[in-house]
């Protein structure tokens, strides 16, 4: 399933949100792919579990924080000459993260509430001419 395309208007407000960062983030690096895909979940965190280190193979990730303060999510990668990152950028309520497809995960969320991010992929051409299955997605125009 895709959350996006729950008839609700909140998460109208949750896709502008998403686009915009995925549009600025795309023209930063240079993404020379007018039509890509979006697909998007939501993801609950209950006190004392984390989401743990994983990766997308999509042209992109991100997540809108929505009851995620106070937590980070840390990406990790390499560069060409084998350097290790591990970048925690804190989360703010409303705010998006959006980044390349690279290893990612949440600090452990400590309070009672459950944490709570939209996540999503933004996935190019080649991910749906792929054989494999996607998931539920739908088109995005980043011109």
């Amino acid at each position: 399933w895709n959350i996006l395309l729950l008839n609700e208007p909140e998460l109208f407000k949750i896709y502008k949100i998403i686009l915009k960062g995925v549009k600025e983030f795309a023209k930063f690096i240079g993404l020379n792919e007018p039509v890509t895909y979006l697909g998007c979940w939501a993801t609950l965190t209950r006190k004392g579990r984390q989401v743990f280190p994983h990766t997308h193979n999509f042209h992109m990730v991100g997540h809108v924080a929505i009851n995620a303060e106070p937590s980070t999510t840390t990406y990790s990668w390499k560069d060409v000459d084998n350097n290790e990152y591990h970048v925690p950028i804190k989360n703010l309520n409303g705010q998006v993260q959006v980044t390349k497809s690279v290893n990612h995960h949440s600090s452990i969320w400590e309070k009672d509430e459950s944490r709570v991010t939209i996540a999503f992929d933004v996935i190019g051409q080649k991910h749906v001419e792929d054989p494999r299955p996607l998931p539920p997605c739908f088109p995005i125009l980043l011109e």
